[in-house]
């Protein structure tokens, strides 16, 4: 009784880490880094993000990486810096600021993280039965909702970043 206890709260407890990494974290080592230092630097930054956010991932949760081949865990890093390569290259392109055009900036970026977790979850299943695609299809659903937040919590720590370094350069 006390084993199934256990398992359930470390369930829970790695289901919540899960959840906080994805909604916190991704927007922060995904789409920001392109704003902030422009497409290629943003691209290696969101990489170092990537790979420090797996082995964190993989220290707390260990059991979890146990069937999941190497190449899956190349793709989820390759496809993480895609987002902050296209959010750079959008900074660079553009002519003025203002939180509307980053906003659409940021919600292309974390459009393509949703994008990229769905390519992975549909490559991480060995066959598409009807309970995969149920699964594939309520987080494609689920990441819908999700991506506006996201895009606003990234745009706003943008504006926060930017606003500190303003006023540094204003005060010196």
């Amino acid at each position: 009784m006390i084993d199934a206890q256990n398992h359930e709260h470390s369930t829970v407890l790695s289901g919540n880490i899960s959840l906080i990494v994805f909604l916190v974290i991704f927007p922060l080592i995904t789409p920001l880094p392109g704003a902030l230092f422009g497409k290629w630097r943003g691209a290696l930054v969101s990489l170092l993000g990537a790979e420090i956010v797996i082995l964190l991932l993989w220290v707390l949760q260990p059991a979890s990486f146990h069937n999941t081949p190497v190449w899956l865990v190349l793709l989820v890093v390759a496809l993480v810096c895609l987002p902050a390569w296209v959010v750079g290259l959008i900074y660079e392109r553009r002519h003025y600021a203002s939180f509307r055009q980053s906003f659409l900036s940021m919600l292309a970026g974390t459009g393509l993280i949703v994008i990229a977790v769905l390519i992975a979850v549909a490559s991480s299943s060995t066959s598409f039965s009807l309970t995969n695609g149920v699964t594939i299809a309520a987080l494609g659903c689920t990441g819908v909702i999700i991506v506006i937040p996201m895009a606003l919590s990234a745009t706003i720590v943008e504006r926060i970043i930017h606003r500190v370094i303003a006023n540094r350069h204003t005060r010196a």
